[in-house]
């Protein structure tokens, strides 16, 4: 779907929270922190933000938005994630990032990567002479599409600002390796690759806009 669809809620201000570490995976929904307009549009995310404007403010103080519309309602906007389903589909599975970042030149390069969510931000790593590594570090705009390779099809594509926290860590859990290989792969894998440093990568979203499903949005139909 065109990802121009949907209502945009305004952002707010508001201070960064604290570092989350790139070894926990929390899901911590996204009523409280991301303020969300209804799934299935774009979102304007509200990253650290307790409070927002009063365009259904409700969603930043604990309660999600109507996962409420009725199927007549929600086949009238377009194919839709409900809260639940969008926190699930980016904290679960093994669901491969698309990361674009821009070269100096200017021209969008993109690399599949494992990533981690806390429900706030993504979080990601990768050698510090990789070449997508070195266009964060040139400009820090990034746009990611997380899908599904197979029916019924849905995907998250998120508008976001990337910082690099730590040009040399070390992973200290298996635990990402594992959701993606398995438990003997993933622990293998967390072994052998253990003291290599790489860059730890924050990713802050933007915007982000949900599909699902595989109807059209009625505009196409017209």
């Amino acid at each position: 779907m065109d990802s121009a669809i949907g209502r945009r809620v305004p952002r707010t201000q508001g201070k960064p929270g604290p570092s989350r570490s790139f070894d926990t995976l929390r899901t911590n929904g996204l009523n409280a922190t991301f303020g969300l307009a209804p799934i299935g549009q774009q979102h304007r995310p509200q990253p650290f933000v307790v409070s927002l404007s009063n365009h259904r403010a409700e969603s930043a103080h604990g309660t999600d938005w109507p996962d409420a519309t009725s199927s007549e309602q929600r086949r009238q906007t377009m194919p839709q994630m409900t809260n639940d389903e969008l926190r699930e589909f980016l904290s679960t599975g093994r669901h491969i990032m698309k990361l674009g970042t821009l070269t100096p030149d200017g021209w969008p390069y993109v690399v599949p990567v494992w990533y981690n969510y806390d429900g706030e931000m993504f979080m990601i790593a990768g050698r510090g002479k990789a070449r997508w590594v070195a266009n964060i570090k040139n400009d820090s705009r990034v746009f990611l599409c997380i899908d599904t390779s197979d029916a019924p099809y849905a995907r998250v594509l998120v508008k976001a600002t990337a910082e690099i926290e730590d040009p040399a860590w070390l992973p200290t859990s298996p635990d990402r390796a594992i959701r993606y290989l398995g438990p003997e792969a993933g622990q293998q894998y967390y072994e052998e690759k253990r003291h290599v440093p790489r860059a730890r990568i924050t990713i802050t979203p933007r915007e982000i806009t949900t599909w699902a499903g595989g109807g059209w949005h009625p505009r196409y139909e017209e």
